[in-house]
């Protein structure tokens, strides 16, 4: 932390640097004009008239130097543009006072962002209807003499979104899927939502049957369910989704620090409860290092508790399961990502970890891979996963793979496979 801490004021006093400099450009100077008005508008809200005073001075100066600056390039001239003073660089340039512009700033931009996604989704108010199907061909290579080469669907969901009012929303999600020789129909999310309710670091309260603490999270990063789920998934570590109550929200937003926390019945949405306890979960996640929207480092941190009492205060004997990754994601010299996830049951031989990622190597095209490695029971996993896919368009996505896995050293599944997803 302290790394991060030294990182941060560095950036910090190498920005003071740069939006100080007589050779500043124009994008420059626009960007600090462009941050001091969202310093003025997060004082103002705070009522610090005086520094509302300050900042609105500095603005001024800002506006004559970009005037100044673009007149210079237009002309070809030796103008100097009129900068800020001596006094108020040392203002802007003290250590403090920019730790507090930083943490305003990012402050504010994301209110902002908050406010741009709520006007965006008045405007998007009322029913939506949306799906998604996985569709595949496959061909077993060597497995067994009856390998299969077979046309199948994976999955199909039927997902339906309301407006409830202004603060509230409603969610039902069906999956489909294959067993044996049938498809199911299950549900697979049926839940409402509670938003903007006024409690400080609680954007969102789920009641129904919604999304576990920890697999969306890395589906974000996996981006290809379609092909295969991810680690704790496929392995049946966590649930995808369950009965209870899940609450959403930011603990700083400087740093993007958010958690989502279940209490839920722990038997998956495919079963019903069959005791009296319950299973909490909770995931932190944070973005440490931020160069930009599409370069950044993210982590997170899991923690889970299976059949716990809440008649009792304690811990022991209880089921006690953790999870960690950590991404990076970049966009030179394409866009790419790479992560890491962990997952451990404590006092128990249930670990294994997860490595892989995705790399544009043209426009619509990626190369993907993972490797997971987990021990279940007295079993060693390993499975691994190569593959290209085509975005034909954004609805619509194709991919060739190449998977195998073994159970102790032995294959029990090495295929090649054409997998496709279409959304609508």
């Amino acid at each position: 932390m302290k790394k991060v801490t030294l990182f941060l004021l560095i950036i910090a006093i190498l920005f003071g640097f740069v939006i100080t400099s007589h050779a500043a450009s124009v994008k420059k100077i626009e960007a600090y004009i462009k941050t001091l008005k969202i310093k003025i508008v997060i004082a103002r809200k705070r009522k610090n008239f005086k520094r509302v005073k300050k900042l609105l001075s500095l603005l001024k100066d800002a506006e004559i130097a970009l005037t100044q600056k673009i007149d210079k390039d237009a002309n070809k001239d030796k103008v100097e543009p009129v900068w800020l003073d001596k006094d108020k660089i040392k203002e802007v340039e003290d250590e403090k006072d920019l730790n507090i512009y930083r943490k305003e700033l990012r402050r504010g931009m994301a209110r902002v962002d908050k406010k741009l996604e709520a006007i965006k989704d008045r405007a998007d108010r009322g029913a939506t209807v949306h799906g998604r199907a996985y569709v595949y061909w496959k061909k077993e290579l060597g497995v067994s003499k009856s390998a299969p080469n077979q046309f199948d669907i994976g999955r199909v969901y039927l997902d339906y979104k309301n407006k409830l009012g202004k603060n509230a929303d409603v969610r039902l999600t069906t999956d489909i899927s294959r067993t044996a020789d049938n498809y199911n129909l299950y549900l697979k999310y049926a839940y409402f939502g509670l938003n903007d309710f006024g409690f400080p670091h609680i954007s969102n309260i789920r009641i129904g049957q919604s999304p576990t603490h920890w697999i969306d999270l890395m589906q974000k990063y996996w981006k290809y369910r379609y092909v295969a789920k991810t680690l704790t998934d496929h392995y049946g570590f966590f649930n995808s989704a369950d009965l209870g109550v899940a609450v959403i929200g930011d603990l700083d937003s400087s740093l993007n620090i958010s958690y989502h926390l279940t209490v839920m019945n722990g038997e998956g949405y495919k079963k019903a409860e069959t005791n009296p306890q319950k299973d909490i979960g909770l995931t932190v996640k944070l973005d440490p290092i931020v160069w930009d929207k599409y370069n950044k480092i993210t982590t997170a941190f899991g923690a889970y508790l299976e059949n716990y009492d809440f008649r009792k205060v304690s811990l022991s004997g209880l089921t006690k399961k953790t999870s960690a990754m950590i991404t990076y994601q970049f966009s030179a010299p394409r866009d790419g990502v790479v992560f890491v996830e962990y997952a451990n049951q404590y006092r128990s031989i249930n670990d294994g970890f997860s490595f892989g990622g995705q790399y544009s190597i043209i426009d619509n095209a990626n190369i993907f891979g993972r490797i997971d490695s987990f021990k279940k029971a007295s079993d060693d996993y390993a499975l691994s996963i190569v593959g290209l896919e085509y975005v034909y368009n954004k609805y619509v996505k194709l991919a060739l793979d190449f998977q195998n896995e073994t159970k102790n050293k032995i294959d029990q599944s090495r295929m090649v496979a054409l997998h496709s997803q279409v959304k609508w």
